[in-house]
């Protein structure tokens, strides 16, 4: 899929808009969850951080590992709380 190949090669700004279009295209839960997870890693590429936070907030109660999700978002509100 060109979105994760995009987001691979480090072009998180590619690969975020990829993953908007499938976030937009999609129509089950998973794929949602999965596009989401996408926009939020290639948010925090782009050092984004509350931006990421909001995806991955959206994800608690769609994501396979609702612990990892929430250790993620405290990990990054962390980060944006040191200078």
């Amino acid at each position: 899929m060109l979105a994760y190949a995009l987001l691979g090669q480090r072009r998180y700004a590619d690969a975020d808009r990829e993953f908007r279009k499938l976030l937009y295209l999609s129509t089950e839960r998973e794929s949602r969850a999965k596009a989401r997870w996408g926009m939020a890693q290639s948010l925090e590429g782009m050092g984004d951080l509350q931006g990421a936070i909001v995806q991955y907030e959206a994800l608690q109660g769609d994501a396979g590992d609702p612990a990892y999700v929430t250790e993620k978002i405290e990990r990054l509100k962390d980060r944006l709380r040191k200078p």
